[in-house]
């Protein structure tokens, strides 16, 4: 559901994903969130993004 790439807090684009995943975390959802990053790992490193947006979720959403 996230993706990474040049954005804010490493989340790719202009959209409040906070508004929107807030309602799925205050439901008590015990789900999984996917982290996509498509971009070419010559140029970004997967573990790297994936660690951004790890971040951002904690500091966003607190999960």
């Amino acid at each position: 559901m996230l993706t990474v790439g040049g954005g804010a807090q490493g989340t790719g684009g202009a959209t409040d994903l906070a508004a929107l995943l807030r309602p799925v975390v205050d439901s008590g959802c015990r789900g999984r969130l996917v982290v996509e990053a498509e971009q070419d790992p010559a140029k970004a490193d997967p573990f790297e993004d994936a660690l951004k947006v790890r971040g951002y979720l904690r500091d966003a959403l607190g999960v």
